[in-house]
């Protein structure tokens, strides 16, 4: 288990507190906040039925423990330790909230760690502000029993303003209206943009899909559906060059952004390093939007790209993550930058000129993990954005990868000092993954994509989940729902997700191997649209990328955006009946 560190924290006490710790988990010593406290156990007894194989690294022979009730004075994430601070070989265990201060029983702890420094525990752990946590300090035999242990407390302090909830925005994208000429004709409902590495000069970057008349796609025989596809030529892999995050505004107009993150990287003939295209959803015509301010190195190679891109349709802004500053921009709909955002330091500004967006004293190449904006996500009054922490290629031993928001004006602009945190990816895996992109279902649920990756610019295939979080008084909950991707551990999302509404109520995705058949020949890679309850390829709707079936786009998938269903121009003839009722009497 990992944390995450922010610049507020509470800091620990300058010496260590005393206090008689309880040797009963019935009656633990209640304590509470950041702090360092003395302990003693050398008279402690063992707990009886409490089972200790889950946290220690070997059984031991009756360990005497001590225990605590701690109430925690911040949103975040808690680190309770002994290291270099005691003698004695311990163990340290924090146990949910449900369980209360009483005893935890065969209760299986929420963190713990044996030997995390030495003989020595740390553990960090998250938590919420002013629930209390049952707490066990366990000693194997030592020579001497005592010695100190620390709480610290990490994230948005309770005297701080309180957690401000996620309020979503209703559906945005309109669908693009060049998928409704003759030459086109797609069906009535929704649209997906989608986003794909390929290797020829005139394959396309950026793919539109059918996803009306859903009546047709095959369900539960493994197979493609070969829907409607459109790309014009101005959307091709030397037009634009690789491309990952993509959006559809409010006019039906798709926007995409020059990226990195693929195995093979190019820069587009229509802009250069940092580029966001706009590609007119009435013409099909490619131009550049904006070109943010990314360097280059020898031969012209991008040194990092962006990110993910979001439009809100109540402000109509852009809003644009780049790996190179760290910052997220607000664009407006003529390209001005009229705000940025920068994660490390906090910094907002109001509107840069285009001829000096260079954020000053930024270094050449991709900021640091742990200042990497990927995903962002527009919702009411504030964005939603992940961090970039870890990777396969850097493991991060205390903090997972992590999702944040910033408040924002009624015009789209940042606010300062209005940095909250709300999630830490779970690590149900080795490491956890980038989220490269987030979207939000009616009821508000939270959907996080990873995609896989080996540093800035190597993406690793079969690593990338996609799971769903709620909100609850306990923060972000891991929702039961389950949505596997295809085969090799079913966490093969390439980083994008999108939410269609009713009548067809899918959650849609991207990635890997959602069927490998090399005999038939039938390999699946592209979007798959999950039931909204959850599912797996086997009950879900699946669109092969190329429709290629004989070869295989691994680690060539970006990500996806739709337009919205209520969008679509149904050809419905409304009629005004006029009745005419006698007066009423009286």
């Amino acid at each position: 288990m990992k944390t995450r560190i922010l610049a507020a924290i509470i800091a620990a006490a300058a010496s260590p507190l005393v206090f008689a710790q309880s040797d009963d988990c019935m009656s633990p010593t209640p304590i509470s906040g950041g702090g360092i406290y003395a302990f003693d156990l050398t008279t402690a007894t063992p707990s009886i039925g409490i089972p200790n194989g889950l946290c220690f690294q070997q059984a031991p022979v009756a360990p005497r423990d001590a225990w605590y009730c701690w109430t925690a004075d911040c949103d975040g994430m808690v680190t309770i330790s002994t290291c270099t601070a005691t003698m004695v070989d311990t163990v340290v265990s924090i146990y949910p909230v449900g369980v209360g201060c009483t005893c935890p029983g065969d209760l299986d702890p929420l963190c713990c760690n044996d030997d995390g420094c030495g003989k020595q525990s740390n553990i960090t752990c998250e938590v919420r502000c002013g629930d209390r946590y049952l707490i066990r300090l366990a000693a194997k035999a030592s020579p001497i029993y005592t010695g100190d242990i620390s709480f610290q407390c990490a994230g948005n302090p309770c005297d701080t303003p309180s957690y401000e909830p996620i309020v979503c925005a209703p559906c945005c994208g309109t669908r693009p209206p060049i998928v409704d000429s003759a030459t086109v004709n797609f069906n009535p409902g929704a649209v997906s943009a989608g986003t794909n590495l390929r290797f020829a000069s005139s394959d396309p970057a950026v793919t539109l899909f059918d996803l009306g008349d859903q009546a047709s796609a095959p369900i539960g025989v493994l197979q493609s559906w070969n829907t409607g596809r459109f790309s014009a030529p101005s959307w091709s892999m030397s037009s634009l060059g690789t491309v990952f995050g993509v959006v559809i505004d409010d006019v039906g107009d798709i926007f995409a952004t020059h990226t990195i993150v693929y195995d093979s990287d190019s820069i587009g003939a229509t802009g250069g390093a940092g580029s966001v295209y706009r590609l007119d959803g009435s013409t099909g015509v490619a131009s550049e939007f904006i070109r943010l301010p990314n360097a280059t190195g020898p031969g012209g190679v991008a040194l990092s790209g962006l990110g993910q891109i979001d439009y809100s349709c109540a402000t109509r802004m852009y809003y644009v993550s780049n790996f190179e500053d760290g910052r997220i921009y607000a664009i407006d709909a003529s390209g001005a930058v009229q705000s940025t955002f920068d994660h490390a330091s906090g910094t907002v500004t109001g509107a840069l000129p285009a001829a000096n967006l260079n954020e000053p004293n930024d270094a050449v190449g991709p900021v640091p993990l742990g200042e990497r904006v990927w995903a962002v996500k527009a919702v009411d009054g504030r964005l939603v954005y992940s961090l970039w922490v870890e990777d396969s290629a850097n493991q991060n031993p205390i903090r997972n990868n992590e999702i944040y928001s910033v408040a924002l004006t009624a015009s789209g602009l940042f606010v300062a000092g209005t940095t909250q945190f709300e999630l830490s990816m779970p690590q149900t895996v080795d490491v956890t993954q980038p989220v490269a992109d987030i979207a939000f279902d009616s009821n508000c649920c939270m959907y996080a994509a990873e995609r896989g990756m080996v540093g800035i610019s190597e993406t690793t295939p079969h690593q990338g989940r996609l799971l769903k979080f709620c909100s609850s008084k306990n923060g972000w909950d891991l929702a039961p729902e389950t949505f596997s991707l295809g085969y090799s551990g079913a966490t093969n999302s390439s980083g994008g997700v999108d939410i269609e509404g009713a009548p067809n109520d899918r959650v849609w995705s991207i990635g890997d191997a959602l069927e490998i058949d090399w005999t038939t020949p039938n390999n699946i890679y592209g979007l798959i649209g999950f039931p909204s309850a959850g599912g797996d390829h086997s009950d879900s709707i699946m669109i092969d990328f190329d429709n290629v079936y004989n070869t295989q786009q691994k680690e060539q998938l970006g990500s996806i955006d739709l337009s919205c269903v209520d969008s679509v121009t149904t050809g419905c003839e409304f009629k005004t009946t006029y009745i005419d009722c006698p007066p009423q009497a009286g």
